[in-house]
């Protein structure tokens, strides 16, 4: 097997000046990070409170979708929803100018900038992200200290935020390790970050932080990065193990279920079966199901169907095509089999429009024409399919 991502310009929006391989060969999963800009407009065009506006006036809004919390006042959902859940839009108005900041939780479901801007997020960090979105009035705080169990990034749109650390957090939580402020409580102050519209923080899972608003309204994105543990790769190559061999599915020894003392013996023979779980090709099969299943659970990107859709009568061989591979999450050849793993979708391909397509991702621009080893039938019918996937653009000859 061999996998592949498309050319991209990694992390540009999210990590400038920084570079991707230098965010994770020195910060990842060790300490927050601050990325100080001095253009102020550098998120500007993912959010506005204007937009959250509109947004709020749009239509019908539930909680907890959308709701409001402040740490100095517990705010009920009695304040602000119906007992449907529903919103009224003009308390929850009310009771953030009186000191509650709005969470909409998942914006990116509702806003299509930040729906785009997840979407390139996910291409680059090759895992399933999403965006929260937070206004809080000036000098008001959200939440008391607390943890996350995914890494964060904090996009500071407008207004300024200082975020504080502290000691006590848990090293690499996994996601069933949710914060639990009668378990885990803050310790000393560690750190204090002042960020200024435009700046990016980063933010590791476990590290125990709040943050409190300025003199002015303060709106920042926080982008939810779930990463894969070296846990969740091991119990997916041990459930293809179990898929392939006996062993790993037959039940434990009843001496060794019904009593407390004595391996049975058994201690040999969990090593071996542990260790033949490690098997190379076991671990690229779970490898390709975790791909697999990020792809299938983002978003699709659908845009342009609607308003140009395929058609393969206006093709012919001198039409000039390009490969759209920002819309390519990975890609995977196995053997024959090409998968292509789009954004909600995984494409499979079969000789011999594996080779084709694997030459037509390699070039810049090309024509029907000039497809490899296939005939002009099967050309035709190889570029209507990436169509339909919207994987192409298409230019008629002059």
């Amino acid at each position: 097997m061999t996998l592949e991502t498309p050319a991209r310009i990694p992390f540009a929006e999210l990590l400038s000046p920084l570079t991707g391989d230098d965010f994770f060969s020195h910060h990842h999963e060790k300490t927050p990070l601050h990325i100080s800009r001095s253009d102020n407009t550098h998120f500007a065009g993912l959010l506005s409170i204007e937009k959250i506006d509109q947004l709020l006036s749009s239509g019908e809004h539930y909680f907890p979708g959308i709701q409001l919390t402040q740490s100095s006042q517990p705010v009920s959902p009695l304040e602000y929803a119906q007992s449907n859940d529903k919103i009224n839009i003009r308390r929850l108005i009310q009771r953030h100018h009186a000191g509650a900041t709005i969470v909409i939780s998942q914006a990116d479901k509702h806003l299509s900038e930040l729906a785009g801007f997840t979407r390139r997020m996910q291409g680059d960090f090759q895992l399933l992200c999403q965006t929260n979105v937070y206004l809080s009035p000036p000098g008001k705080q959200g939440f008391n200290p607390h943890y996350d169990s995914h890494d964060v990034f904090i996009l500071q749109v407008s207004g300024s935020k200082t975020f504080n650390f502290y000691s006590g957090g848990i090293d690499l939580p996994l996601s069933n390790h949710q914060f639990d402020s009668e378990k885990t409580s803050a310790g000393e102050l560690t750190e204090s970050t002042h960020l200024q519209a435009g700046d990016t923080l980063y933010i590791p899972r476990g590290v125990l932080h709040d943050a409190v608003a300025h003199d002015d309204t303060s709106l920042h994105i926080t982008l939810g990065v779930y990463n894969i543990t070296v846990l969740q790769l091991l119990q997916e190559t041990l459930q293809v193990a179990a898929e392939k061999q006996l062993a790993y599915r037959q039940s434990l020894p009843p001496a060794l279920w019904r009593h407390t003392s004595g391996d049975c013996n058994f201690t040999d023979t969990a090593s071996a079966l542990l260790a033949g779980a490690v098997d190379p090709d076991y671990r690229h099969t779970a490898l390709a199901r975790l791909r697999d299943g990020i792809a299938l659970e983002t978003v699709p990107d659908s845009t342009g169907l609607l308003s140009v859709p395929p058609q393969a009568d206006d093709l012919s061989l001198q039409s000039s095509i390009a490969v759209l591979n920002h819309r390519i999450l990975s890609v995977e050849r196995r053997e024959s089999t090409l998968l292509l793993r789009l954004y909600g979708s995984i494409v499979q391909l079969e000789e011999p429009m594996t080779s084709a397509t694997q030459w037509l991702l390699g070039q810049t621009q090309t024509t029907i024409e000039q497809l490899p080893g296939l005939d002009d039938e099967q050309k035709f019918a190889l570029i209507t399919h990436l169509l339909q996937e919207n994987l192409l653009t298409v230019t008629a000859p002059d």
